[in-house]
Order: C-alpha cells, then sequence, then structure tokens
C-alpha cells in the first residue's frame, strides 16, 4: 500500500503530465487553427494543408487544355498542394496562382523558396516575385526561378529557391507560381523569409 509521500508525488507527477498534456494539446490546436508562421516569414499560407486562401487562380480562363486547382494529398507530406496542368503551349496565358504580400520590408532581402513535383513536363514550372511600388505603380524588381532553374520531364519534389533585394521604395511583394508550357506540376511549401542578416530602411518606419 503507497505512503501518504507516494501518494502525493503521484499526484504531483499527474498533475505535471497534465499540465504538460494540455500545453501541448493547445500548442497543436493553435496550429490546425492558423498554421502559426516561423519568424521573419511573410507568406501567410505556403503550405497550402487547408486550401487555397489568399491565393488566386489567374489566365486560366477560356483556356481550353489548362486544368488548374488546389488538390487535397497531393503535397510533400500527403497534405494539400496546388496543381496546373496543361496539354499544350500556354505562351499566351500561362496558367498562374498569385498572392500579393502587403507591407515589403524596404530594404531588406527575403529568400523566396518552394517545391514543385512534375510529369511529363516540357515548359518551365517556376516562382516569380516582383516587388511593387505605391498603388501597383511600377514593377521596381523581381526575380524568376526559371532563369536559374529549369526542370524538364518527371521529376520529384525539388527545391526552388531565389533571393529578392527589396527597394527602398517598394510597398508590396508579389508571388506567382506558374507552369509554362505542358505537363503537370504540383507547388507545396513555399516561404518568402526576411533575412535576418540585413537591415530595414530606416523610411520604413516613419
Amino acid at each position: 500500500m503507497p505512503s501518504t509521500s507516494d501518494t502525493h508525488l503521484t499526484s504531483t507527477h499527474a498533475a505535471r503530465w497534465w499540465t504538460l498534456g494540455l500545453s501541448a494539446a493547445v500548442l497543436l490546436c493553435s496550429g490546425c487553427a492558423g498554421n502559426k508562421r516561423p519568424e521573419n516569414e511573410l507568406l501567410a499560407n505556403g503550405n497550402f494543408n487547408a486550401g487555397a486562401q489568399l491565393w488566386q487562380s489567374v489566365n486560366t480562363i477560356n483556356a481550353p487544355g489548362v486544368f488548374s486547382t488546389w488538390r487535397e494529398h497531393a503535397g510533400r507530406d500527403k497534405s494539400g498542394a496546388i496543381e496546373i496542368s496543361s496539354d499544350h503551349d500556354a505562351t499566351l496565358a500561362t496558367p498562374t496562382w498569385t498572392c500579393e504580400i502587403p507591407h515589403a520590408p524596404r530594404g531588406r532581402s527575403v529568400v523566396v523558396s518552394g517545391y514543385v513535383r512534375g510529369i511529363g513536363v516540357s515548359g518551365t514550372p517556376g516562382i516569380y516575385t516582383r516587388a511593387w511600388s505605391g498603388g501597383r505603380g511600377r514593377v521596381l524588381t523581381e526575380v524568376n526561378t526559371e532563369l536559374t532553374q529549369l526542370l524538364l520531364g518527371d521529376f520529384e519534389w525539388t527545391p526552388l529557391v531565389a533571393v529578392l533585394q527589396v527597394p527602398s521604395g517598394a510597398e508590396t511583394l508579389e508571388l506567382q507560381i506558374y507552369l509554362r508550357g505542358p505537363g503537370t506540376a504540383w507547388f507545396d511549401d513555399l516561404s518568402v523569409r526576411v533575412d535576418p542578416d540585413t537591415h530595414p530602411d530606416p523610411e520604413e518606419h516613419d
């Protein structure tokens, strides 16, 4: 039969484990509800786990042979992903998904990354990022993974990476994922993260 002290220790341990379990449950629930972003991450929905919220599909209207959608269980960890498929060379209207990032981090470098998988790709899948001036008056600078990473044929999940230097006059950033030409491509785990080793424009907080 356990002593009073043993009973106290058992109760204390049980309370401790209950507290730890409750804390873990809160973290898991908060992650499920909001998918808390890592530090310095600017993209609110880059994993597509619960859908394509904050993204817009463009250049697919009245485009025969083009299919573009959010696909459940198509991602790297069998969660969601964006799927783009085309049976012809869509040079006039490249099927694209776009997302705007408000409050560009002026004077900073941002690392743009993501993963793409392809089947029968004879065009080019890519991630395109540009910095806009106020009111989208003009594009101040841009980067495109297509210029440095050309992926063709069948390939498993492959990382795409580019670095954008955000000008002092930038107001917003725009991120695009696309497939230029025939094939099928899936995009997942996109990220636009501020390089912590760069310093903000002093006018950013004026």
